[in-house]
């Protein structure tokens, strides 16, 4: 680091002096106007760190404080505060910054106060400093001469390291701030290793250090070049001395392995090399070399010698039963000798020296039914080397006894030409994967499961063997699945798949085996006999299964549980005892054995799985042990001969246990059974008989479905809770005794022809629906405690007959509704309201209604299509609609006449011909009589004040009615009363549109009407007579017997459709007081053929006349607009138009008129018009314009 070479201080310092004089100059002056008093500060001086100090004045005006500006523009390093205020007597705090320059620096502080100024000099000194040019010297392993440049301004020392004082001379040092030049000498470096050393300089708070580095020469060196090693093999150790980093070159070769330990001097080097089983000998080179100059470098060779050998060409032979010559090819570098069995089936011969030899061996038939082995011996009797030549020779025949010491070693013993004829086979010894493929090769599958043999095995006997897991697989295959799996054996175990899909008959198991695994004989197809023995702890899932021709099997005593599906379709079994230490069979385990018929359970047995007996449709009889404490779903189902079962009292069973067991006729379930599943006794269509216990709570859906054959007086215990649903489904004839709170929330038993008996335990609603839809309920008693049947209850079914009991006070709505077979119903005095829709639909022919009931909800007995005569109390205070509508039957009703008011009360009673309305009556509903089409006669009462809209509406048997003066308010309440010609109305209701839709045929409106009703579709209608001052028209459309009108004069608007669908009007007299033709006036009268508009009609609306065959039409001269379509379709051949102004035309789309009927007509047009209508769109539908005369 360099320092900044600066005289800014030597500048300052003479003005510095300068200022101060003045100053001092100043003080000793005479005070002619003092504004600053009592300023004694002199010059202030801080250490080179941060600092703080303050002066005191005393003013007698403003002041300011300030610093002189530093140099170059640098932040300032000393400030002061406050800078400025008032009068009076102040302290002034000065602030300096450290000073990290290696310079001393001063600033003059100025005190000005109006004209006086006072000032001094802030002083503060340099950082003491000591500094190397270069800390850091590489020095050649040679030496020579460092020099260090060093700038200091504080004395200081320079101090040798203690590692490097022998090789590096010490410099003297110097004082102030100026550079100095210190020389050090280093040695040569005669150890050949880099070294280093330092020198330190200090002041004894500061310190700077030079460091010195020195290189070595790199030397690597073995304390041997060449290693012999015996062919047997041995640890080496090799010294190694060195200065570098290097790094050792292995040879390529697998027989020498390092164990390296070095350091910077001298090291020790550990190799062991393997003993040498080849016939040569071998050497290898291990070399250390400088990692950074590879040219240095030494090499270590390894000398291996070769091994004395005897080799024969194979170490075992094959030798079939009918015996031969074997050739041995002998290579050996020592001398040996051949040390024949004691046997005499071979003969012997020797060799000597390093080449090769061929021995020939005899040997002899075999003609017993055990295979045979011996060892031949080539032997060097000095070194003890030696070989063994192992002949096995097979037995001849079908049967075979076989001992094999070694696993795997089964195929020396059983040539190939042998193993696809032997059908018998006893083997002994240790067995491992390759020996169990062999045997299964010999019975018909190879080791790779999808693919059979011509093997002829069908008798293995394995007693005396032991199963060993020697690591090697004897089957492989994907099983069905998606991957191949690969089963190895395991020490006394049967293993996955072991014997699976071979032809073997029978087979007895090692006496040690311990389990059989998964799938261990499936599909052994013909399979008839295993010996198990009593050792075996467990037989695996699917283990037996598809064993068709299985014929016993004998669960050892060992065991504990039966695995999922273990003999599953094992046809040929005909019983099985179940021994007392099994305590659990799995699912499926006896699954589909058709021809199983008797099974023995032992007590101890607690579990029985899902299916366990499915189909097993031989077995007659089943008695399960008090063990037994549960039975899973479909256990026994299919079981077709099934005619007796016995069950535990503590049993509990899950679903379709006996399902579809049609061989069971009685059945009595034992106390301490608490639950039966679903489907339980499911199509068991022989079943007559079930006899519950008390014990019973649950009682699953669907239990009995289709057992035809039950029927009869069944009884429910009150001890069951819950109770699913559909549990008789399919059955019939059945009284079902039954707590009333199995079946109040949810009654969906599905029996046909069945009778319910509620049994009184205290529940007191039948919920919503619980018996909705149930066709095949005929018949249910009901018991007091229930006080509410809730809505459709009992809608749509097949009830016939029902008492409600007295303890129900409201019948909800659709309770019976749809219940077409209900003939006869009795509803208790308890009653108070009956709801909508309650007996809709039902088959009652009559009813009696209590005097309890206040109301009746709409629809409550619409569709008793056979109800004949039924009668409402005065009780009754509210009727809803359509209460009796389609009661086709009905004839006789009474009702109090307040009720009528209901909308569509008596709608479509088409039985009813003659109806009084009671006296009092005030109004008759909306469609009360609607579609009553037999209703002949009506008479209603002077009380009647109003008849609502469509009341009596389409009673096509109706021929008069008379109408009192009472009635005020009518609608078109005879519509559709087509045969109804003489109606005597009140004048005022001439108003109304009470004829509208009637068959009266001609009218003469009385004196004093101004206003004339409707007389819409009053199709027989041919004339009608109007008095003097009626000012409007309601409705004659549709009158399509009318031929001629006169309106009277005095209506000013023939309005919306006034006489459209008239269709044989053809005579039409419109007064001048009409001002207004709407829209669709006379649209479609098609008889008419000629019509004058009046002067005082401006607009003709559309569809005015359309469709009108109208040849001749005059209008008036107000007439100013024709509406869109107003003449469309009418065949207009002469126009007489007086309006002066062409009437204003839509134009062609939607025109007035149309222009192809028009074309060639005459339009007529006041004198001196022509061509105003000429230039209008008049021309567009008349060529021809002709002007009248005046």
């Amino acid at each position: 680091m360099k320092l900044k070479k600066t005289s800014i201080l030597f500048m300052l310092l003479p003005l510095c002096i300068f200022f101060t004089a003045c100053s001092k100059e100043n003080d000793n002056a005479p005070k002619q106007s003092e504004n600053i008093i009592d300023f004694e500060q002199g010059n202030m001086n801080f250490t080179e760190g941060a600092g703080e100090q303050t002066f005191s004045f005393t003013t007698n005006t403003a002041w300011v404080v300030s610093v002189a500006s530093t140099r170059n523009g640098e932040a300032p390093w000393c400030t002061v505060a406050p800078t400025s205020g008032n009068a009076g007597s102040h302290t002034i705090k000065v602030t300096t910054t450290p000073n990290e320059t290696y310079d001393d620096r001063s600033v003059t502080v100025t005190l000005k106060a109006g004209a006086e100024v006072k000032s001094f000099v802030v002083s503060q000194k340099q950082k003491d400093a000591l500094l190397l040019t270069n800390d850091k010297f590489e020095v050649d392993q040679a030496g020579g001469t460092v020099t260090v440049e060093v700038k200091s301004n504080v004395s200081y020392t320079a101090i040798i390291g203690e590692e490097c004082k022998d090789w590096i001379k010490e410099s003297n040092s110097t004082r102030a701030l100026s550079a100095t030049t210190k020389s050090y000498t280093v040695a040569m470096n005669e150890d050949g290793k880099k070294r280093e050393g330092s020198i330190i300089f200090s002041d004894g708070s500061l310190t700077e250090t030079v460091h010195i580095y020195q290189a070595g020469g790199s030397i690597i060196l073995l304390s041997q070049n060449d290693c012999h090693v015996s062919a047997s093999g041995e640890e080496i150790t090799v010294e190694l001395r060195s200065n570098c980093d290097y790094e050792v070159v292995m040879p390529s070769v697998d027989w020498i392995k390092e164990t390296m330990t070095r350091g910077m001097s001298s090291h020790t080097l550990h190799y062991t090399v393997a003993p040498n089983d080849s016939y040569d000998g071998r050497k290898a080179e291990i070399i250390y070399r400088d990692k950074s100059d590879n040219n240095i470098a030494d090499t270590l060779t390894i000398l291996q010698a070769q091994k004395d050998a005897i080799i024969i060409s194979e170490k075992e032979v094959k030798v079939g039963s009918e015996g031969g010559t074997v050739e041995v090819k002998i290579d050996a570098n020592v001398d040996f000798e051949m040390q024949l069995p004691d046997v005499e089936w071979i003969s012997e011969t020797s060799t000597r020296g390093l080449s090769t030899h061929k021995k020939y061996l005899k040997i002899a038939e075999n003609t017993g039914e055990t295979s045979r082995t011996a060892e031949v011996v080539f032997k060097n009797t000095t070194s003890g080397i030696e070989e063994t030549l192992t002949v096995s020779q097979s037995a001849k025949g079908k049967r075979v006894k076989v001992h094999v010491e070694k696993p795997g070693t089964l195929s020396d013993y059983i040539t190939e030409s042998d193993k696809y004829t032997i059908e018998e086979l006893e083997v002994s010894g240790n067995l491992g994967g390759l020996d169990i493929a062999l045997i299964c090769d010999m019975a018909g599958r190879k080791r790779e499961h999808a693919f059979g043999t011509n093997g002829v095995l069908k008798r293995l006997d394995m007693s005396k063997a032991t199963i060993i897991g020697d690591g090697e697989y004897y089957v492989y295959g994907n099983w069905g699945g998606p991957q191949v799996i690969y089963s190895y054996p395991k020490d006394n175990v049967i293993g996955d798949h072991m014997f699976a899909s071979t032809k073997l008959e029978s087979i007895v198991l090692p006496d040690n085996v311990t389990e059989i695994e998964y799938d261990a004989f499936s599909i052994c197809h013909e399979l008839s006999n295993v010996a198990i023995p009593d050792g075996v702890k467990r037989i695996g899932q699917f283990s037996f299964s598809s064993t068709p021709k299985l014929k016993s099997i004998t669960i050892p005593r060992s065991m504990n549980t039966i695995e999922e599906s273990a003999f599953a379709h094992a046809d040929g079994l005909t019983n099985i005892r179940i021994p007392g230490n099994i305590k659990a069979i799995e699912d499926g385990a006896f699954y589909g054995c058709k021809n199983l018929t008797s099974i023995t359970i032992e007590n101890g047995l607690g579990n029985i799985g899902s299916s366990v007996f499915y189909e097993c449709k031989n077995l007659e009889r089943i008695v399960l042990p008090e063990s037994v404490s549960s039975i899973g779903g479909s256990c026994f189902s299919g079981c077709d001969n099934l005619s007796y079962i016995k069950m535990p009292t503590a049993l509990y069973a899950f679903d379709d246990v006996f399902s579809h067991c049609s061989g069971l006729k009685n059945v009595v379930i034992p106390e301490g059974v608490t639950a039966i599943g679903h489907h339980f006794f499911g199509y068991c269509t022989n079943l007559e008989s079930i006899s519950f216990p008390n014990t019973l709570n649950k009682i699953g859906s669907r239990v009995f479905a289709s057992c035809t054959s039950l029927s009869g007086r069944i009884e429910i215990p009150t001890s069951v809770s819950s109770m699913g649903g559909a549990c008789f489904l399919g059955c019939h004839d059945i009284t079902l005794s039954i707590p009333a709170k199995l079946v109040c929330e949810n009654g969906y038993l599905y029996g046909d022809n069945m009778s319910l008996e509620l049994v009184n335990d205290g529940t007191t609603s039948i919920a919503p629906e619980a018996f909705s839809g149930w066709s095949g309920l005929v018949s249910i008693t009901m018991p007091n405690c229930i006080t509410s049947i809730g809505e459709n209850a009992f809608s749509g079914t097949g009830l016939k007959e029902v008492t409600i009991p007295n303890s129900v006070t409201t019948v909800m709505y659709g309770t019976f509704m749809g219940c077409k077979n209900l003939v006869k119903i009795d509803i208790p005095n308890s009653v108070t309201v009956i709801g909508g829709g309650a007996f809709s639909g039902c088959g009652i022919t009559e009813i009696e209604i209590p005097n309890s009931v206040t109301v009746i909800g709409g629809s409550a007995f619409a569709g008793c299509g056979n109800l004949t005569e039924i009668e409402i109390p005065n009780s009754v205070m509210s009727i809803g609609g359509d209460c009796f509508s389609n009661c086709n039957s009905l004839q006789n009703i009474t009702i109090p006449g307040r009720l009528l008011a209901g909308e569509n009360v008596l709608r479509q009673c088409t039985g009813l011909k003659h109806f009084t309305i009671p006296e009092g009556t005030e109004v008759i509903g909306r469609g009360c009589f609607r579609n009553c089409t037999a209703l002949e006669s009506i008479d209603i009462p002077n009380t009647v004040t109003t008849i609502e809209g469509d009341a009596f509406h389409n009673c096509t048997s109706l021929r008069s009615v008379t109408i009192p003066n009472s009635v005020k308010t009518v609608g078109a309440s005879f519509y559709g009363c087509s045969n109804l010609s003489d109606i005597k109305v009140p004048d005022h209701l001439y108003e109304t549109s009470i004829f509208s839709g009637t068959g009266i045929t001609d009218i003469t409106v009385p004196e004093g009407t101004t206003a004339v009703g409707g007389f819409t579709d009053c199709t027989k209608l041919t004339s009608i007579t109007f008095p003097e001052g009626v000012k409007a028209l309601s409705d004659f459309s549709g009158c399509s017997s009318l031929r001629a009108i006169d309106i009277p004069d005095g209506v000013s608007v023939i309005g919306l459709g006034l006489f459209e669908h008239c269709t044989k009007l053809t005579k039409v007299t419109i007064p001048s007081s009409v001002v207004s033709l709407g829209s669709f006036a006379f649209h479609e009268c098609s008889s008419l053929t000629h019509i004058v508009i009046p002067n005082h009609v401006a607009t003709i609306g559309g569809f005015a006349f359309a469709d009108c065959p109208l040849t001749s039409v005059t209008l008036g001269s107000g007439v100013t607009s024709i509406e869109e379509l107003a003449f469309h379709n009418a065949p207009i051949r002469q126009l007489r138009c007086y309006a002066v102004v062409p009437p204003k035309l839509p134009g062609v789309v939607n025109g007035s008129f149309s222009a192809d009927l028009v074309k060639g007509a005459t339009l007529y047009v006041p004198a001196g018009t022509g061509m105003a209508y000429s230039e209008s769109d008049w021309k567009i539908y008349f060529e021809n314009i002709v002007e009248m005369e005046e």
